[in-house]
């Protein structure tokens, strides 16, 4: 029986070791292998990692057992500053990207950029999505997974975001059917629409905050 008074909950205000970084590096290759940034280099990710840290609209949470990170997530306080905090970087993505021949990756930023990629939802989905609080990536290291840690780790995130009035909802988007059981089953998500994705669409989800 895991104790999950072990576990330290974290938001990262101050630069990350080296070691740190490869944690979260580990997990993202690992755990978010589907991931647009799974698809970007080491040193790309690193510098993402440092753009999220220092931005106003977006944070770096994890979760610790003995200094080791065990589980991370990344929010944006709207979707849009998931582009506009990483203009830096744009060239240096594609490039990433394009070097690799990731296409299809480059295709789905494209979607995202244009937002054509919100056009199967509803209307008043859509304002929805683009004004509340991303919950962008999260990821739990696989020794950790079904074992409640994951919903642990959301519900102290969400817990935080709750101390603002301002925001209604939490928006977060899976490929993946276990995640979606997990999201729904285990933390109280809902299903509002899909947004368009090559080859697969994501199911978009909604919490809500109120």
């Amino acid at each position: 029986m895991i104790d999950e008074n072990k576990f330290e909950f974290k938001e990262i205000k101050d630069e990350l070791s080296d070691f740190n970084k490869k944690e979260i590096l580990d997990l993202i290759r690992g755990e978010t292998n589907q991931s647009i940034l799974a698809q970007l280099s080491d040193k790309i990710i690193f510098d993402y990692l440092n753009i999220v840290q220092r931005s106003n609209f977006l944070k770096l949470f994890v979760l610790q057992l003995d200094n080791e990170i065990l589980a991370y997530a990344i929010t944006a306080k709207e979707p849009k500053y998931l582009i506009t905090e990483f203009n830096n970087l744009k060239i240096k993505i594609f490039l990433s990207l394009f070097t690799k021949l990731k296409v299809i990756t480059l295709f789905n930023i494209l979607l995202s950029v244009l937002k054509l990629d919100l056009i199967l939802l509803k209307k008043n989905n859509v304002k929805k999505v683009n004004e509340s609080l991303n919950l962008n990536l999260i990821a739990v290291t696989k020794k950790l997974q079904s074992k409640g840690i994951g919903s642990l780790f959301l519900k102290k995130i969400i817990s935080k975001y709750k101390e603002d009035k301002k925001i209604n909802y939490t928006i977060c988007e899976t490929y993946d059917h276990r995640a979606l059981k997990f999201y729904i089953d285990k933390c109280g998500f809902k299903i509002i629409g899909k947004k368009i994705r090559i080859p697969r669409n994501l199911f978009v989800l909604e919490y809500d905050m109120r």
